[in-house]
């Protein structure tokens, strides 16, 4: 299994907060004693008429909600997209992705892949991504440039998959230290995630 976590050296002048305990548990076992609170983001419309609503019924649906319903729905590209195509860094890098939002999964023309590529190899965004936020060695230019290969051997579902895990972890809010030393992108951590939010609601 490729390792989870980075160094659990703290460092004294931490001024990004990078080593604070995050609010989550990381494992199965940590969430059934969990009973802290969430923090989920969903969209704010703007305008005074509901088009988003009319043309998608969920557009204003709970991220919680929506991310249950993917998680048990498609658990196959899920389950894949956690353990193999990715390493903890690049998700890490992932989590930074301008404009990466669940509501883009709404629109049957959205190619979460074609997306991808452009973030990874196009957008300069992640190249500005320190290498400290993400557990790097080598710079975060390199590692985006690296992704190339694996999102080209996704298949559209896996990126779908992909493209909803990051997008998730932005509506509920996770922390620099957090996306650094959580396994987020796995299907059981997410799982536990919406089950436990639900049961808090």
């Amino acid at each position: 299994m490729k390792n989870l976590l980075v160094s659990s050296f703290t460092d004294p002048d931490d001024s990004w907060g990078l080593y604070l305990e995050p609010r989550y548990p990381c494992t199965v076992e940590g969430w059934r004693e969990y009973s802290g609170k969430f923090e989920v983001h969903s969209s704010i419309p703007n305008g005074l008429h509901d088009y988003d609503i009319v043309v998608n019924p969920m557009a204003r649906g709970n991220p919680v909600d929506q991310m249950r319903r993917l998680l048990e729905l498609f658990p196959h590209d899920f389950l894949a997209a956690g353990q193999a195509l990715f390493t903890p860094v690049e998700w890490r890098l992932l989590h930074y992705i301008r404009d990466c939002r669940l509501g883009r999964l709404g629109q049957p023309d959205f190619d979460p892949q074609a997306a991808l590529l452009f973030a990874c190899v196009d957008d300069n965004w992640l190249s500005d991504v320190p290498r400290e936020f993400v557990g790097a060695d080598q710079p975060t230019a390199e590692i985006a440039v690296g992704m190339e290969q694996v999102i080209a051997g996704l298949t559209i579902d896996q990126a779908k998959a992909v493209w909803a895990i990051v997008a998730f972890t932005w509506a509920i809010r996770l922390e620099k230290h957090e996306v650094l030393h959580l396994p987020w992108w796995y299907y059981h951590w997410l799982l536990e995630f919406v089950r436990h939010a639900k049961a808090a609601a």
